[in-house]
């Protein structure tokens, strides 16, 4: 069966679905093909208890991008969303607790009681967040820079992005020169004295990747997130999914789900002509955006004929090693000591540390670094009422492990996971009625992501700005028609929506 369209999107998750929403505001015949039977991708609400509902693999929807929602009207189709990132517990042993909350002298009031010295300090770090934050919104909010060339449209670009640096002051760039090289440790260890404080604040510097504290260019990420993090979807990121489909359908887009591509066809002149979906249906199109990896996109889908040896040398090298593993936890109540619905689990440096060097060795740590959410707060549909689901990210967890993911892999990841849990929230344990362990290896088969990477790739300063590879860090890749819109792109994975919106200012 052959349909032609203006455009053929692979994938339905938040990229997918924000790419062809776009497409359909300027008229174009778009089909979204997704391999599963549901839509989402990461941000798919999925039953693994009976009566609780998982919010989706990823929990932070902080990074939204705001212009997508406006572009796209998606208030308009019942997304809510809170112009402030939401309230983060910092969660130690021995009832240690401090509660970042959007009111800063409230903050400060919480750091005070571990630290004056440090409470004083954290308005100095805010400063320095608020002073970069326009130059780094800025930088990851618009197309990339075309470094391959030196055309006077690329060269006044550049020296506009310089011009923003400088315009921080001399001392505000120097700074920002100075520790965006710098491992988070030695960074948060400039600012504060406080364990508690550091080791949570340093959380979005490793998620994800294959990093540890003391690991280079770590603040980088964490000065990413601080700048980005702005907002509050009370629904997760799966109400997110649920506007998008509501704005692409009612543009006409088409999403068809259990449609799994098969391969991308070319033409005799090595052009883009369409896919086939592997139960045979073919879809023509001269313009195909992928949302899948990197890896599978080129190596999985397009015909190795189509690939130059510098093309598949570039990918191959492209770094995906998964770190992350999930747990959903069902309970039958809310904890007491919760206050926010974002709780990190701080310790110390000496501490994390010794849950990253197990994962060089392909081993399981045997405390993992642990975020907990509680999106059943926000979004009630999620669990009965009266009781909880509580969301783990377990960071340092190996896709490659020693042995493989069996069962006894499962479960010793699983006990690892829940007698931490149970250092900090004495008495969960008592609370949970059922549960569910999400490893890298489950993230690769049922997600379909390479090596169980939740970014599409890690998240390091070679593959940030020329994101996946150099030849195709600006969305269009050298085969002629076919684009890339997912999280291997730039600026890089999260529920942003930013690279499915700037994959269509690529194409021409």
């Amino acid at each position: 069966m052959e349909k032609p369209y203006d455009a053929i999107i692979i994938g339905a998750g938040h990229n997918g679905l924000i790419a062809a929403t776009y497409l359909g505001k300027k008229g174009k015949k778009v089909v979204v093909l997704e391999k599963n039977t549901f839509p989402g991708g990461l941000a798919t609400r999925t039953e693994f208890h009976t009566g609780y509902r998982s919010p989706g693999i990823l929990q932070d929807s902080s990074l939204l991008d705001y212009k997508v929602v406006q572009d796209l009207g998606l208030e308009s189709k019942g997304l809510v969303i809170q112009n402030q990132r939401p309230e983060i517990m910092l969660l130690g042993r021995n009832h240690d607790e401090i509660l970042l909350e959007q009111d800063a002298e409230k903050s400060v009031a919480a750091i005070a009681r571990h630290s004056k010295k440090d409470a004083q300090r954290y308005l100095d770090y805010l400063q320095f967040i608020q002073d970069i934050r326009p130059f780094i919104q800025s930088v990851f909010s618009n197309m990339p820079p075309d470094l391959s060339g030196f055309a006077p449209g690329q060269v006044m670009k550049l020296g506009q992005l310089g011009w923003k640096l400088r315009r921080l002051g001399k001392a505000t760039m120097l700074q920002l020169l100075k520790v965006a090289p710098m491992c988070v440790s030695d960074f948060l260890d400039e600012y504060f004295e406080t364990d508690l404080l550091k080791s949570g604040l340093s959380f979005p510097a490793l998620l994800g990747s294959f990093t540890s504290p003391r690991s280079a260019y770590t603040t980088l990420n964490l000065l990413m997130w601080d700048c980005r993090s702005k907002c509050y979807l009370p629904g997760g990121p799966a109400a997110l999914i649920d506007s998008l489909l509501k704005a692409a359908e009612s543009l006409g887009v088409e999403v068809k789900m259990d449609s799994e591509v098969k391969s991308i066809h070319f033409d005799d002149k090595n052009c883009v002509e369409g896919i086939a979906l592997e139960n045979g249906d073919t879809y023509l199109s001269p313009i195909v955006l992928s949302s899948a990896t990197p890896r599978h996109t080129f190596f999985d889908l397009v015909p190795n004929y189509q690939l130059s040896f510098e093309l598949e040398h570039d990918v191959k090298n492209y770094r995906s090693r998964g770190m992350t593993a999930k747990m959903n936890l069902a309970l039958d109540r809310i904890p007491s000591q919760v206050k926010a619905s974002i709780i990190r689990l701080g310790s110390d440096w000496a501490t994390m540390e010794l849950a990253f060097d197990p994962s060089k060795y392909r081993q399981i740590p045997e405390e993992p670094t642990l975020e907990l959410s509680i999106p059943s707060l926000g979004d009630p549909q999620l669990a009965p009422e009266g009781h909880a689901v509580l969301s783990i990210l377990a960071h340092h967890i190996p896709y490659n492990l020693e042995g493989g993911w069996t069962d006894a892999a499962k479960t010793t990841l699983s006990q690892a996971i829940l007698s931490a849990l149970d250092s900090y929230l004495p008495g969960i344990s008592e609370t949970i009625v059922g549960s569910e362990i999400i490893t890298p290896q489950d993230l690769e088969n049922n997600y379909g992501l390479t090596e169980g990477q939740i970014f599409h790739g890690e998240h390091a300063i070679d593959q940030i700005l020329a994101r996946p590879i150099p030849s195709c860090a600006r969305y269009a890749t050298p085969l002629a028609g076919l684009f890339l819109c997912g999280s291997g792109t730039f600026p890089g994975g999260g529920i942003t929506g930013t690279p499915g919106r700037l994959a269509i200012e690529a194409i021409r």
